[in-house]
């Protein structure tokens, strides 16, 4: 088995289990957008850069006697409209890659233009590419923030109020149809059109610092989960659990300081992270673990900001007679 994973102005590895082995498969000096650090099969990874953002003006147009500002108040302008406006707006710009772990060939599949004025409105342009750099498709969106604003690794942007908090909000991998989300603390289970509490925080929950139970995975088949627990801020006994979800029974997996687990393909072994902390370019930094699930033995293998099992393809014999 392999895992792949990414270190912030460095790279993509792949370390290989069965010799202990790290190879890296592509490196960078920018800095990796988690959401995008994904596998598309079993030998194509998608990941993701976000550009320094810059900040320009924007002459428009005003129909209104009034000049209205992101603050909530207005001011009047002029008795014939319309006038012109010089506003402020911030770029940031994502560029969306696939990368061959096989190979170790890649090739930029898209690039998504936000445009950010004043907390207000959001415009969004997307643009696909096939393996040649060809463009595909084009398409542009816009729609109004709540004006609440957040950050991602050091660059600011807005965010509406359905994603601001989203820290504690929490979605497993999906098997056959099963997922395990965490709400408010709370570990629920998802199976179509059914939902039900597979375990109920009975603490307070914080949404500042986080607590209960979070950070979920499934098994490959479906039987297990396993997830972080955090009695709250400044308070010991967090750990690892593992729980099955038939008999809702759970057992502690490791103690404190130890947090997202990841099964492997054969459900034997969990990656985790510890310890982190921000590294001497700027950016943050984990230790990476790979923990045995029925010894309980853990090893130190690495340290990155995100990490993934490479994917087992899946061959099925038909034998006829």
């Amino acid at each position: 088995m392999q895992f792949v994973y990414s270190v912030d102005k460095e790279g993509v590895y792949l370390y290989s289990l069965s010799d202990r082995t790290t190879k890296l498969l592509y490196p960078t000096d920018r800095v990796f957008i988690n959401s995008y650090f994904s596998f598309l099969n079993d030998s194509i990874l998608q990941v993701g850069h976000q550009s320094v953002m810059r900040s320009g003006k924007k002459e428009r147009k005003v129909y209104s006697k009034y000049l209205y500002r992101a603050e909530g108040d207005s001011v009047f302008v002029t008795d014939s409209p319309p006038f012109i406006v010089s506003e402020n707006y911030d770029y940031v710009s994502d560029s969306i890659y696939y990368l061959n772990i096989k190979t170790g060939r890649m090739y930029i599949s898209g690039i998504k233009d936000f445009i950010d004025y004043e907390h207000k409105r959001l415009e969004i342009k997307t643009k696909e590419f096939d393996r040649n750099g060809n463009i595909i498709s084009e398409h542009d969106t816009s729609f109004a923030e709540g004006g609440t604003i957040g950050s991602s690794k050091g660059i600011c942007f807005s965010h509406t109020t359905k994603h601001f908090g989203e820290r504690y909000y929490a979605e497993s991998n999906n098997v056959d149809g099963k997922t395990i989300v965490t709400e408010r603390g709370d570990l629920i289970l998802k199976e179509g059109n059914s939902t039900k509490i597979l375990l109920k925080f009975d603490g307070v929950f914080d949404p500042k610092f986080g607590s209960g139970y979070y950070n979920p995975t499934l098994s490959n088949d479906g039987k297990k989960t396993s997830f972080q627990y955090l009695a709250g801020f400044l308070c010991s006994n967090g750990c690892v659990y593992e729980m099955d979800i038939k008999t809702k029974s759970k057992e502690k997996l490791v103690g404190d300081g130890f947090f997202y687990p990841l099964y492997s393909p054969d459900n034997k072994l969990l990656l985790l992270f510890a310890n982190q902390r921000q590294s001497k370019g700027g950016t943050w930094i984990k230790d990476i673990y790979i923990f045995d699930v029925n010894t309980k033995n853990k090893e130190k293998v690495g340290q990155g900001e995100n990490y993934l099992w490479v994917p087992i393809n899946k061959i099925i014999f038909t034998l006829h007679k």
